[in-house]
């Protein structure tokens, strides 16, 4: 099981390197997934996305930061603690899905995840 970010499936401004390091976590996981559903492999593949979690992670980044995310009203934000975390993770696992993730809401749902081999989400590419 690897763990990424609800960030690895969109962009955020002012973290826009976190996003892509996570989107590779993301697409990297699902790939491996999809891949040893095909070849009928034994192993399995799982990916947590959990959403800000209550630790010292954000206050630290937000203090290092260059200011540019001082302005964000903390107050807005629902964190979910580290055990909660945890039971996702085992939520996850015991559920034999690809994909686990919360959700903008907070909410947290299992799936066959977002990213398909040989996909194009978007545009009008004629692979």
């Amino acid at each position: 099981m690897n763990v990424a970010s609800g960030a690895g499936y969109a962009l955020f401004e002012q973290s826009i390197l976190y996003s892509a390091t996570k989107y590779f976590v993301t697409a990297l996981t699902e790939g491996i997934t999809q891949e040893l559903k095909s070849q009928k492999l034994p192993m399995k593949a799982q990916l947590l996305a959990p959403g800000p979690m209550a630790t010292d992670f954000f206050s630290n980044a937000m203090d290092d930061s260059n200011g540019n995310l001082l302005d964000i009203d903390l107050s807005k934000f629902k964190l979910h603690t580290a055990e909660q975390v945890a039971e996702f993770a085992m939520q996850l696992y015991e559920s034999g899905s690809d994909v686990g993730i919360v959700q903008p809401d907070m909410t947290f749902s299992l799936s066959d995840g977002k990213h398909r081999i040989g996909q194009v989400l978007s545009g009008d590419y004629d692979w």
